[in-house]
C-alpha cells in the first residue's frame, strides 16, 4: 500500500526545474519545441520540453490520453466530447482528431 501511495505523491518533471503532481495537469498543448502545461489551479507552465518526452513519463498514468498531435488530456478533468472539439472541466477546450477519437469514445464509455 505503501508503494502506491509513494508512486501517487512523486512530482513529475515537466522540463527545466518544474516538477509538478500529476493529478495537477489538466491539459498539455505543443507549440513547436515548446509545451504548456495547464495546471488545475490556472496556472501555465511554458516549458521547452516537447509533448513527446512528457508524454513519454505519463505512461504510468492511464488517465493521460494523446487525443491529437498537439494536445495531451488528462481524461479526469473530461467533460463532454462535442464533434471533434473536447471540453475539459475548468473551460478549457482542445481537438481531438479523427483518428484518436473513437479510441477516446471507447475509453470514456468504459468508466
Amino acid at each position: 500500500m505503501t508503494e502506491i501511495f509513494n508512486d501517487l505523491s512523486k512530482k513529475l518533471h515537466v522540463g527545466g526545474h518544474k516538477k509538478v503532481f500529476h493529478r495537477e495537469i489538466v491539459m498539455i498543448i505543443a507549440d513547436t519545441n515548446y509545451s504548456q502545461v495547464h495546471l488545475s489551479n490556472g496556472k501555465i507552465i511554458c516549458t521547452s520540453t516537447n509533448i513527446g518526452k512528457i508524454a513519454s513519463r505519463l505512461t504510468d498514468f492511464q488517465n493521460f490520453k494523446r487525443v491529437h498531435r498537439s494536445y495531451l488530456i488528462n481524461t479526469d478533468y473530461l467533460q463532454a466530447i462535442n464533434g471533434n472539439i473536447i471540453i475539459l472541466k475548468n473551460g478549457l477546450t482542445c481537438l481531438v482528431s479523427r483518428r484518436r477519437r473513437e479510441g477516446l469514445e471507447r475509453f470514456t464509455y468504459s468508466l
